[in-house]
């Protein structure tokens, strides 16, 4: 069985290209240095060093162990991190993703709320791009993510809060701007903004097909990874774009929300955690979100 401490003394080789030189940074002699890594060779069943030249190169396979060695290291020591600091916090620690548009004003309102009844709690905040959210909470260093768009995730919880509808983000001196609503229509051939797509939340896909159904694809011009940046983008006159509403969220000098027609869909909000977990915050957190969403 592979130790951590064979990937610490395998890691070691890999930084000094030398066995004595990393036997002497671990503290031991070279002979069971060498014993230890011939072991951890046979156990994988492959080659981790080549050992034609003076000084040790990876091989193909050590390369790959390498990355995965350093990844497993780096989860070992949050994982002793996150544990004694759990213990030293007798209110316990919850992890929560978000999406960038939270941050103005639903997030605050929440933790507010929160932190009001669980004043020993621990929070901690991350932004991952809307991808990872899935991800990170399948491998635990999420505990609750609020995310954007239509979700199907068989394996997580998921409670849709309310719906936004799509909306025309315009410069505040576009001739679109004046209407108390823009077709969609309207769009066709204009310099466009997007959000970049990010696979399994659909939130990009629901855009462009909205677009579809009016009858055209629309001529983009630059893409973002957040709103905020977006609507900046907007704001500065490089061009129109839609996103949910974020009238209520989001103001930027120079750029306006209008309506849109015919029959723009709606975006959903939603929280997503693993299902039966344990960690008492995590329902006190999704109680306040739906106070905090319920207008």
């Amino acid at each position: 069985m592979i130790e951590l401490r064979d990937l610490e003394r395998f890691l070691a080789i890999v930084r000094h290209r030398n066995f004595g030189r990393a036997a002497e940074s671990l503290g031991i002699s070279q002979p069971p240095l060498s014993r230890q890594i011939a072991n951890l060779e046979k156990a994988l069943g492959v080659t981790l060093f080549s050992r034609q030249h003076r000084q040790i190169e990876l091989t193909f396979a050590g390369e790959v162990f390498a990355r995965e060695a350093r990844a497993l290291l780096a989860q070992a020591r949050l994982s002793e991190m996150v544990t004694r600091d759990a213990a030293r916090r007798s209110g316990g620690r919850l992890r929560i993703g978000y999406p960038s548009s939270a941050r103005f004003r639903l997030l605050p309102a929440v933790l507010r709320e929160l932190l009001a009844s669980h004043q020993e709690a621990f929070v901690t905040l991350a932004e991952p791009s809307p991808s990872q959210h899935i991800e990170r909470l399948h491998a635990g260093t999420l505990d609750v993510a609020i995310v954007r768009g239509p979700h199907h995730v068989d394996s997580l919880r998921v409670e849709v809060l309310r719906s936004d509808p799509l909306v025309a983000v315009l410069p505040d001196s576009h001739p679109l701007a004046r209407k108390a609503a823009v077709d969609v229509r309207d769009f066709e051939g204009l310099p466009t903004l997007e959000i970049a797509r990010h696979d399994g939340l659909g939130y990009h896909e629901l855009i462009r097909g909205f677009y579809a159904r009016a009858g055209f694809v629309p001529r983009v011009v630059a893409e973002t990874e957040s709103v905020e940046t977006l609507v900046a983008g907007v704001a500065s006159g490089i061009g129109v774009g839609i996103l949910h509403d974020l009238s209520r969220d989001l103001t930027i000098a120079g750029a306006v929300y209008r309506p849109l027609r015919p029959d723009a869909p709606s975006v959903q909000l939603a929280a997503m955690w693993r299902q039966r977990d344990p960690n008492p915050l995590v329902e006190a957190f999704i109680g306040c979100l739906r106070a905090a969403t319920a207008y």
